[in-house]
Order: C-alpha cells, then structure tokens, then sequence
C-alpha cells in the first residue's frame, strides 16, 4: 500500500460541461466527477513535485451549478430525516411487538395486530433480547 504525502481538500463545481475543482494550491478541471481523483493528483503532483499515487483527495463539496446545490442539500437532508424516522419506527415495531406478547397474545395474534407476518414478529422478539 502506498503512504499518503498530501491530502487535498477539493471543491467541485459545475460550470458549463466542466467541472471546475478548487482547492488550496489552486484550480483544475474535468469532464466529469468520475476525473476528479485524477486530474487533482496530475495537479498537485506537478504544484508540489510529489508523486500523484501520493496525493490523496478529499472532495469535500459538489456543487451540479444552474442553483441545483440547494435542491441538492434539501434532498440528502430528507433522506438523512428518513434514515432516523426509520430507524425510530423500526425501535416502536420491536418494542411493541415485545409488549404485546408479554402481554399474552400470541405470535400470530401479534402478527396480525401489527400488519407483519408471524416471522417478522419472531425476529423482532429476538432482536435485543
């Protein structure tokens, strides 16, 4: 495995059918996002007189330009609010899938209360038992 010389945090931003790349040392570009790693390494490795396979890029912002970037942060926001909502209905299921059977009720009767079918309910009685 190769060590690493240089990290380089990278901006990347659209702009007409290039993607323009700014960090510290200055600016580059590619055609697309899939270049970035290399066209930042050709860079810094001629900027800095390192080997390329010795600079290691952190793109740290993307920018898709004609103003999709809060379009953009609104979406991964919501999917990041998605995330935790499931993760908290997944919580309430298994919760209350343990209550109802302490509570007597049957693995089938559990099942049909909660919509599941009578396997889902076994694995949610055994998680975190």
């Amino acid at each position: 495995m190769t060590s690493v010389d240089v990290t380089v945090e990278v901006s990347a931003q659209r702009e007409g059918k290039w993607w323009v790349l700014r960090m510290a040392d200055g600016v580059t570009q590619a055609k697309s996002l899939g270049d970035v790693d290399e066209m930042v390494r050709d860079y810094v490795s001629l900027m800095r007189d390192v080997p390329a396979e010795r600079v290691r890029v952190d793109l740290v912002s993307i920018d898709p330009g004609s103003g999709m970037a809060v379009q953009v942060e609104g979406a991964k926001r919501a999917q990041e609010e998605a995330e935790q909502a499931q993760k908290v209905a997944a919580r309430a299921i298994r919760d209350t899938a343990k209550a109802l059977k302490q509570s007597g009720l049957a693995g089938l009767e559990v099942a049909r209360v909660l919509g599941v079918s009578p396997q889902r309910v076994s694995q949610l009685i055994k998680k975190d038992a």
